[in-house]
C-alpha cells in the first residue's frame, strides 16, 4: 500500500476467478500488468485467514487496508446459489454466470485502478453428491479452496 497500490478484499475467490481476472487484465493491460502468488489457507475457512492477518473480521481486515470488503461476493453465490446439490448442467451454468461476472467486474476495477492488489481468503472445491448431483463449497475437507490468491496488478 505504501507502493501505491489500492487493496480489493474479497471474500472466497475460486481458481477459475483467479483464470478470469489474469485474463481480462492481462487483455487490457499486457502479459506483464498481473502477478499471482497463493497463500495457503490449510482449513480452508475465513477464520484461518483472520487469524492469520491478525483481524477478527474480514470487514475489520478492509478496514485496516483502508478499503471495504468487496461489494459482490463470491462466497455468498457459493454457499447460497451454488452450494444446494444440482445436475451438472445447471452448476456450470449457475456458476458461469454468476462467478465469471463476479471476477469480471473485479479485473475491470483493479484495471480502472491501475495498480491493486487483490486477497482473498480461501477458493471452493466441487463436491458430487450421488447419484448424479454436484455442488461447490468450502471446508476442512476441500483441497482446492485451500488456495486463497494474492493478485498483484500493474496496468
Amino acid at each position: 500500500m505504501r507502493k501505491g497500490y489500492t487493496p480489493l478484499l474479497v471474500d472466497c475467490f475460486g481458481l477459475p476467478e483467479v483464470y478470469e481476472v489474469y485474463a481480462k487484465i492481462t487483455e487490457k493491460c499486457g502479459t506483464l500488468a498481473v502477478s499471482v502468488e497463493p497463500y495457503i489457507n490449510a482449513l480452508a475457512l475465513t477464520s484461518e485467514f483472520k487469524r492469520a492477518y491478525g483481524s477478527p473480521t474480514m470487514r475489520d481486515l478492509a478496514k485496516a487496508l483502508g478499503t471495504s470488503l468487496y461489494r459482490r461476493s463470491t462466497d455468498k453465490a457459493v454457499h447460497e446459489e451454488l452450494g444446494e446439490a444440482m445436475v451438472l448442467d445447471s452448476l456450470l451454468s449457475s456458476a458461469e454466470r454468476t462467478l465469471k461476472n463476479i471476477a469480471g467486474k473485479l479485473a475491470e476495477d483493479a484495471a480502472r485502478i491501475k495498480r491493486a492488489f487483490i486477497i482473498s481468503d480461501h477458493g471452493y472445491d466441487a463436491y458430487y453428491s450421488p447419484p448424479d448431483k454436484y455442488y461447490l463449497g468450502h471446508g476442512p475437507e476441500s483441497r482446492l479452496a485451500k488456495i486463497a490468491p494474492l493478485i498483484i496488478v500493474e496496468c
